[in-house]
């Protein structure tokens, strides 16, 4: 019997990990999403906030920045959110990243920021570092 494959929205964090600094984890994340075995959501306002912090933080050229957005829009699905979240006061744009894994009636939110890991959960929707979700889920890879 095949098993589901877990919906999951990663935090902006774990792009830039995974496709700036070349984390392992974070990169393993990416793998996983490109050989189908999870079902990966993204939405506008993560998308904006990526090409922000690459090309503000990272001084990446618009070029660049463009082709990172382009490898996260070949492997995920684009949700558009309608519902609003106020769940994270200290950092609004962590809220972006609930709507986005609420739209896509995620089972997991792949985080390493503190305010998200902090919730664990949102409305059924488990928050993880991604080395705890692949050892969880995909054992050890």
């Amino acid at each position: 019997m095949r098993r589901l494959r877990p919906k999951v929205v990663l935090d902006t964090n774990i792009y830039v990990s995974a496709l700036a600094l070349f984390s392992e984890s974070a990169s393993q994340i990416i793998e996983l999403a490109i050989l189908g075995e999870i079902e990966l959501y993204v939405s506008r306002p993560i998308l904006i906030e990526f090409k922000r912090v690459l090309t503000v933080k990272f001084r990446y050229s618009e070029n660049d920045a463009n082709e990172r957005l382009a490898s996260i829009i070949r492997v995920a699905t684009l949700v558009n959110p309608k519902e609003r979240f106020s769940a994270v006061q200290n950092d609004e744009t962590d809220n972006r990243i609930l709507e986005c894994a609420f739209a896509a009636r995620a089972n997991f939110i792949i985080s390493g920021d503190k305010h998200l890991k902090n919730l664990r959960e949102f409305k059924s929707i488990k928050v993880l570092p991604p080395s705890e979700f692949i050892r969880d889920y995909f054992g050890d890879r």
